[in-house]
């Protein structure tokens, strides 16, 4: 017999939501990647990780004590916002590098 019960299968996805969101911040490029040390954005893995963390958190509503619920929900919550603010600047430096080697460098005489 086990020195203890196993954990309920609430308390096992309370948990992966967490290992997963711990794993989500790297991939939106607001933490280095604990393997490399540098910072970098796979937002095809964040987005994947986020929806996984809002479906286990959207099923464990009436499972999980309110305020366990509660502080899930402001991880995801937390997740999303920074999914689409770390897209957007994706999005405007890019925009900017485009443009920036589109316009003639400072010392190139246009004429």
């Amino acid at each position: 017999m086990l020195p203890f019960p196993p954990p309920d299968i609430y308390t096992v996805l309370t948990t992966m939501v967490s290992v997963l969101a711990g794993a989500i911040w790297p991939a939106l490029g607001l933490v280095p990647n604990p393997a490399t040390g540098q910072v970098d954005r796979n937002f095809d893995q964040a987005r994947l990780g986020i929806d996984l963390c809002d479906f286990i958190v959207r099923r464990l509503d009436g499972h999980v004590p309110r305020n366990t619920y509660e502080a899930l929900q402001r991880t995801v919550a937390d997740l999303k916002l920074n999914y689409v603010e770390q897209q957007s600047r994706a999005q405007r430096e890019s925009q900017e590098r485009a443009q920036a080697s589109e316009s003639p460098s400072a010392g190139d005489d246009p004429d």
